[in-house]
């Protein structure tokens, strides 16, 4: 798949309010974010909105240790990302999983249209854990 084909069927980036939302219903103090490198040593424009209102520590390492913190976390917030996703399944400590119904940019057409479905990016049944599906701004939880 060519770069240009990419980026035309990712959704949109989560707003900081779809974050700062999850973070307060779970009452977190401390925050671990996983991401990619900066590009030209520039952090994704998010990550000091979290640095000045959370106590925050940034992993991006190899992909080992990135995936090593992924299963290894109780809470996972997912972006539209396959490797969070495979993290999630690996993961024995998982207690909360939350992701949003992510919308085609070009479209608006839902990628998730419920969470048990077959259509578009699904989210299986993960044992004690349960999984909260955001219709951002609209909260919804769905098990």
């Amino acid at each position: 798949m060519e770069e240009s084909e990419q980026t035309r069927w990712r959704p949109s980036p989560l707003p900081y309010n779809f974050y700062r939302d999850i973070i307060e219903q779970c009452t977190l103090k401390k925050l671990m974010i996983v991401t990619t490198p900066p590009k030209n040593g520039i952090m994704h424009p998010l990550i000091n909105q979290f640095k000045r209102d959370y106590i925050v520590d940034i992993q991006h390492g190899e992909i080992i240790e990135d995936l090593s913190i992924l299963i290894n976390c109780t809470h996972l917030v997912f972006d539209f990302s396959t490797f969070r996703y495979t993290a999630a399944l690996l993961n024995t400590n998982l207690k909360k999983v939350f992701i949003s119904k992510f919308v085609e940019r070009q479209k608006g057409i839902p990628l998730l249209n419920d969470i048990n479905s077959d259509i578009g990016f699904t989210m299986p049944k993960i044992a004690n854990c349960e999984t909260y599906v955001y219709d951002y701004p609209e909260f919804v939880v769905k098990k």
